[in-house]
């Protein structure tokens, strides 16, 4: 183990936020719906022109709520 001793568990510690961009693209998508299902993980954002307005998991058909914007200045 190469954690120090008094390192916390990775569930106690807060996750990681994540914004992706091209969520509705080829690698957007599958990268998208793992990143969904990791307890670390917070998909906080999504950019996607072609989807703008929308929720991811309207989009992808994943459990997000997260409205995708048109790009990241939004």
């Amino acid at each position: 183990n190469t954690q120090p001793m008094n390192a916390k568990p990775k569930s106690a510690q807060r996750p990681l936020t994540v914004c992706v961009t091209g969520v509705t693209g080829e690698v957007g998508r599958p990268l998208t719906r793992v990143i969904c299902g990791q307890e670390d993980m917070l998909l906080t954002s999504a950019v996607a022109r072609s989807a703008a307005g929308r929720t991811v998991g309207e989009a992808i058909n994943c459990d997000s709520h997260v409205k995708i914007r048109s790009s990241l200045a939004d």
